[in-house]
């Protein structure tokens, strides 16, 4: 499976689900999402940070 095809079954599983959840459980997987994208974030800048290092 492709990445696109599996980002696309994500999606999918993710707008089936999130209707049924309860606000409680919404409120988990947003703060689930938004570290994730804390993260993301961070390791994006420290590979910035490691290429400019290199390239000093």
């Amino acid at each position: 499976m492709g990445m696109l095809e599996r980002e696309k079954q994500i999606l999918e599983t993710f707008a089936f689900i999130i209707p049924k959840l309860s606000e409680n459980d919404k409120s988990y997987l947003l703060g689930l999402g938004e570290g994730m994208a804390i993260r993301v974030r961070k390791s994006g800048c420290e590979a910035g940070k490691r290429h400019e290092a290199v390239n000093v």
